[in-house]
């Protein structure tokens, strides 16, 4: 008795098809963990609520006192946002100088001298009153200046000098959140406010018998500086639309489940794909075994 083997069998459609699902399950499942991911990162990323905070400056360059000028700062544009504190961290003049004197008498003098001056900040009116900073710096200590030598050159034994001098006079800083400086210091679009900087400069000479000559130079500069801290609006934004990607229609003999866009977890979905790869699997092996007659 002799055994026949069956000719091959083909493969039957139905495990095929299962198969071919599982699969489309299985990429689905893993497209939608991908969307899942990429959203979770973009609302870690975007914050439309945080806080921001811009300066604007404005400055008189270098030039001979006196200085009497006003600054003017750019107002927080209302259409940025809301306006929180008003900050004011620098307000600074600069002052610059040197000077050299000569004794013209006929007989040696004890001679000193020295700067006084006074550096005035004006600010906005909701910011109070002005500030005025005096102070005072020796251009040259007391001491004996021979007579004259005959020539009127600020040099010799008849003259003394002073290093040149230069140092900055700084208003204390100010921030606010009161409403009447938000006010004052926002407009829609447009307007602006003005920090006042003046100096008064005066010289003090002790002795010199009224026959003594000076060369005095001095230069202020100003600089004032405003920062804002707002909160920009928030517009809402909605996560860009993921579509899945298409599959070949002729391998495909029922539409792809459809899955949420809501970032849901795929676990479930994995599991029924690789169920119905086994037994699409299962079903194709036992279709293909030899039979024995």
């Amino acid at each position: 008795m002799h055994r026949r083997l069956n000719p091959p069998v083909t493969f039957s459609r139905p495990p095929l098809l299962v198969m071919i699902v599982g699969l489309m399950l299985f990429i689905s499942a893993g497209f939608a963990l991908t969307a899942s991911s990429a959203g979770a990162q973009m609302t870690a990323d975007s914050d439309p609520t945080a806080e921001v905070t811009a300066c604007v400056a404005a400055a008189i360059p270098l030039q001979p006192t006196e200085i009497d000028s006003d600054l003017t700062i750019a107002k927080f544009d209302s259409s940025l946002g809301t306006l929180l504190e008003v900050t004011v961290p620098s307000r600074i003049i600069h002052l610059d100088t040197h000077a050299a004197f000569e004794n013209t008498a006929q007989t040696p003098v004890v001679f000193a001298a020295t700067m006084n001056y006074q550096a005035i900040f004006t600010a906005p009116a909701t910011l109070g009153a002005s500030n005025t900073i005096v102070g005072s710096v020796a251009r040259v200590p007391s001491q004996t200046l021979s007579a004259f030598d005959g020539t009127m050159d600020f040099s010799g034994t008849s003259s003394v000098s002073q290093t040149p001098t230069a140092w900055d006079v700084t208003a204390a800083p100010f921030a606010s959140t009161e409403v009447s400086v938000l006010e004052e210091f926002s407009g829609a679009g447009a307007g602006s406010v003005a920090f006042g900087m003046a100096t008064v400069i005066g010289e003090t000479f002790t002795g010199g018998g009224g026959n003594v000559q000076a060369s005095i130079t001095t230069s202020a500069s100003a600089a004032v500086e405003v920062c804002y801290r707002f909160a920009p609006p928030v517009i809402p934004t909605a996560p860009p639309e993921i579509v899945p990607p298409s599959t070949p229609t002729e391998i495909v003999p029922a539409a792809a489940p459809s899955l949420p866009r809501t970032g849901a977890a795929a676990g479930p979905l994995l599991v029924t794909a690789l169920a119905a790869l086994i037994v699409g699997g299962l079903l194709v092996m036992g279709t293909r075994r030899p039979q024995l007659v």
